[in-house]
């Protein structure tokens, strides 16, 4: 297993592998893969590359999005948009409630962090309102009270339907329905209810719940007498529970909401604080009455086991709340970002949504978007001052990243966008190292599909040279020469690439023999290709390429001298030199033979035939009468002899089965 891929070998050719199961990190359904892809163009319309980046590292991508309501929530509502469109094409009940809580959570996110009118307004934003207890709170902080009520109200909805619905036409249900409907901050079907079983004076105190703080210390004192002088004995108890609420003290109706968290935040926010009590307030008294026993824990709509060494995961919703709160608690943004990040692991725990653990998809889009409108500081680019946690920050992130990385690369042909998620990685020399893994690991899915090539290129700005340096290492693997060297050549390493040409293709290409066959057509790419290299010569190692391109070159242009026109001193002079050159080549094959290099037999025999031709072209004492001139000196006549004798008898040993290849 590797990434949550089991593969095996290929038979098409050595080194390819095959995925035969992926994962539960992906989903197999078309459904899943297009949300996957829906929501991915969604971020990389609103995301774009950092300045400053040097051309040949992989560009920094970053979503960019700000608070006001026009773009955060356009932003939001597109997320939602495209995990409605999942639902419909879905039919999985499990995998809706799993997109249901994170459609929520979008929706929470412009809730809690896109500016309100008082604060996009400086004047408005000045402006105060007096509460019960004579202090002033921000108009703003209040538009963000009323705003996240109606969240709350929104997500109990359904548990109060429900609730409703299983009551419906049983008698002496009247006062439970009462307490329901308060639990859900449906004021006005409470008033109703009690209208219609005949509680005038109850429906008018409903009517006005929670309206001021006098209306809710009046009732504590009247509940106060009727206690004292026992009259709560003689009153309906799911009435004085209906009384209790109505006077701040949720804690003794808080059975109705079962499990549901929202309903029990939601009634701390509604009747447990005052109208102009910051959000924040009401989280810390929901979460006292959770350590009491009192209040439900908030957990993720799923079952989730707590663990000896780590608390039960909580719904990111919550974490997302809570997250929130840390900016009402404290005045700096260096506190306000520090409690942020303190909060990031436990945010970004996948459990929050959904049972698979390895679903990372939806963590990393909020990640960004919280990023991008500032609620979260770039863990890559942070104060390690104001941070006692960084550590746990930046491995909570980088396990987001890598995990939804690992998704995209099992749900298979999504190569292209798990690089654009690594695009965004903070620090530089990581990024570069994941995009080059996944290209050079996925060269066979991308290199012949110019749709992709294009949408890394030319969309995402991923460097040529990067994607060329990924085929070199993809071609290496799996023997192909010549892709290996196209692609050395264009990544511009062109040391790299002439070993190649010296090592595997020159040889190759120089003994094609055949004179009815394709042995002019292989010399003369050669000969083009050698040229090229002539002219990058100053990026090649001096030593190599006297013993490499060069030798060939040389021998190329003495052969077409020698087909046209006698050679003069300066043509035997350059033969003297060659030959030199070819007994410095054949030692250097030695060499790498001592090495434990197995590919020097294919060079060796090229280079006999080459020394063959210059002793040919040199001529012997017969051949003085054809008009051929000697070598430089018989010293040098002979070295070429002898060098072409043993080669040559080498290679008929190699061909007679009688030598290694």
């Amino acid at each position: 297993w590797y990434r949550g891929c089991l593969v095996v070998p290929s038979s098409a050719h050595v080194g390819s592998v095959t995925v035969q199961a992926a994962s539960s990190a992906a989903g197999s359904s078309d459904s899943e893969r297009q949300l996957l892809l829906d929501q991915l163009m969604i971020h990389k319309d609103n995301s774009f590359p950092v300045d400053g980046m040097p051309a040949e590292r992989a560009p920094r991508m970053q979503l960019k999005c700000g608070r006001s309501p026009e773009l955060l929530r356009k932003l939001t509502m597109e997320y939602i948009d495209s995990i409605d469109s999942y639902i419909e094409r879905q039919g999985d009940e499990e995998s809706d409630e799993a997109k249901i809580s994170q459609a929520e959570i979008w929706e929470l996110v412009n809730v809690l962090f896109s500016l309100v009118p008082a604060e996009e307004d400086p004047i408005a934003d000045d402006a105060s309102d007096a509460s019960d207890d004579g202090n002033l709170m921000s108009l703003a902080g209040m538009q963000r009270r009323a705003k996240f009520s109606s969240w709350l109200k929104s997500g109990s909805r359904d548990g109060v339907r429900r609730q409703l619905d299983a009551i419906r036409g049983l008698p002496g249900k009247d006062n439970e329905e009462v307490l329901m409907r308060l639990s859900g901050y449906d004021l006005a079907g409470a008033v109703k209810a009690a209208a219609s079983a005949g509680n005038v004076r109850l429906s008018t105190l409903l009517a006005t719940a929670g309206s001021s703080a006098d209306a809710v210390q009046s009732i504590v004192d009247q509940l106060s007498v009727w206690k004292e002088e026992g009259y709560t004995d003689h009153i309906d108890g799911q009435l004085m529970q209906v009384y209790e609420v109505l006077a701040g003290n949720v804690d003794p109706a808080m059975y109705v909401v079962a499990e549901d968290w929202k309903r029990s935040l939601g009634m701390h926010l509604w009747y447990a604080n005052r109208k102009t009590s910051p959000i924040s307030e009401s989280v810390e008294s929901y979460l006292a009455a959770v350590q009491t026993g009192n209040a439900p824990y908030p957990g993720p709509w799923h079952p989730v086991k707590a663990t000896d060494d780590a608390r039960r995961p909580t719904d990111t919703a919550f974490e997302l709340i809570r997250m929130f709160c840390f900016s009402e608690e404290w005045d700096s943004e260096a506190e306000k970002a520090a409690a942020a990040l303190e909060a990031l692991p436990d945010l970004l725990c996948p459990l929050g949504t959904t049972p698979d653990v390895h679903r990372a998809d939806f963590y990393w889009h909020l990640l960004c978007v919280l990023e991008a409108i500032a609620v979260v500081p770039d863990v890559g680019l942070c104060d390690s001052n104001i941070l006692g946690c960084k550590q746990d920050v930046s491995d909570a992130v980088s396990r987001v990243v890598t995990s939804f990385i690992a998704q995209l690369e099992s749900v298979g042909g999504m190569v292209q966008w798990a690089i654009y998620v690594a695009l965004h990685i903070g620090d530089d020399d990581y990024r570069d190292i994941v995009v080059n893994d996944l290209l050079s690991r996925y060269v066979e899915e991308w290199h012949a599909d110019a749709g992709v090539v294009e949408f890394l290129v030319q969309e995402l700005g991923v460097p040529v040279a990067m994607l060329e340096a990924a085929k070199a290492t993809w071609a290496d693997h799996v023997n192909d020469d010549e892709m290996l060297l196209d692609a050395l050549i264009e990544s511009g390493d062109w040391n790299k690439a002439h070993d190649v040409l010296r090592h595997r293709i020159a040889p190759t290409w120089f003994l094609a023999q055949s004179p009815a066959g394709n042995q002019g057509a292989l010399h003369g790419s050669l000969l083009g290709a050698l040229e090229e290299f002539e002219s990058r010569a100053d990026m090649i190692d001096a030593g190599s390429w006297r013993i490499g391109g060069e030798l060939y070159l040389s021998y190329f242009r003495i052969r077409e001298k020698h087909e046209h026109v006698d050679l003069d001193d300066q043509d035997r002079l350059s033969i003297d030199e060659l030959a030199h050159a070819l007994d410095d080549a054949v030692r250097a094959c030695v060499d790498r033979r001592g090495e434990g290099d197995d590919r020097v037999g294919l060079e060796k025999a090229a280079y006999a035939y080459l020394a063959r031709e210059l002793a040919r072209m040199g001529g012997t004492s017969e051949q003085l009468s054809n008009g051929t001139l000697a070598l430089r000196s018989a010293a040098t006549a002979n070295k070429v002899s002898a060098i072409a004798s043993v080669l040559l008898a080498e290679r008929a040993a190699v061909e007679e089965g009688r030598g290694d290849t």
